[in-house]
């Protein structure tokens, strides 16, 4: 992604600043996400993000940041336990 567009590119996790938890405390309403000062954030593999995960991206993004989801239906689903981030075509 680097190398395409000049931008840096990391995972959801490092952007967010979230750092791994037990499955236990992983939705957590008290969670301080930082919002992401972009004019647009790409997200690929996006299969692979669960609930969870989506639930902190969107609430890190500003009103008005365009957000490009990036998958395909050959992707991978997230391997973690909880409920996976499912796309329809």
């Amino acid at each position: 992604m680097t190398e395409t567009t000049g931008e840096p590119a990391m995972t959801l996790h490092r952007l967010l600043q979230i750092t791994k938890v037990n499955d236990a405390n992983y939705i957590n309403e008290d969670i301080s996400i930082e919002p992401i000062d972009a004019d647009v954030i790409i997200v690929d593999e996006v299969s692979m993000i669960d609930l969870a995960l989506m639930k902190y991206l969107l609430m890190a993004v500003y009103e008005g940041t365009k957000l490009v989801l990036v998958g395909d239906s050959c992707q991978l689903p997230s391997v973690g336990p909880r409920k996976h981030f499912k796309m329809h075509y």
